[in-house]
């Protein structure tokens, strides 16, 4: 039988970030899956986090917004995301995020 992946949120403890601001809980890495996924996990920011302009040479990331407001610039075009807003990062894109409320997002890193 393949593996299947089970995770119930309350169970999977808050860590800080790759970036050192705000928080996630991981639902699934690389080493859980076959496909080019780094990591699926939902990620916490208070009101004014912020993550400093950086890229990715070999990922792409993938935001679906639940709660909150935040501005994601990529590229120097700024993009306003709240509950309901999906957004795609392309690899190498230089980009950055800032909570203007706090936010509550669910995000995708997949290597190319």
């Amino acid at each position: 039988m393949k593996e299947v992946v089970y995770k119930n949120l309350k169970s999977i403890a808050q860590e800080s970030t790759s970036h050192a601001v705000g928080s996630k809980r991981i639902l699934l890495k690389d080493a859980e899956c076959e496909s080019m996924l780094t990591q699926a996990a939902i990620g916490y920011f208070l009101k004014g986090d912020f993550v400093d302009k950086h890229s990715h040479p070999s990922m792409e990331e993938y935001y679906f917004f639940t709660k909150g407001k935040a501005k994601l610039t990529i590229e120097n075009i700024e993009y306003s995301c709240e509950k309901n807003t999906f957004i795609k990062i392309p690899k190498n894109s230089i980009h950055s995020l800032m909570a203007i409320t706090t936010v509550e997002f669910i995000y995708w890193g997949i290597a190319l």
